[in-house]
């Protein structure tokens, strides 16, 4: 899979972690871009 968008309603913005790094298994590495992790793709 190349892409793969999710949106969230109603979700616990705390176990936002837990979710992605637990349970889908994404590494930051892969990231693109995030509401929820802005500063991974803030300009260096």
């Amino acid at each position: 899979m190349e892409n793969l968008e999710i949106i969230l309603t109603d979700f616990n913005k705390r176990k936002i972690d837990k979710l992605i790094y637990e349970e889908l298994k994404l590494s930051t590495l892969k990231l693109k871009s995030s509401h929820f992790y802005p500063e991974l793709f803030t300009a260096i």
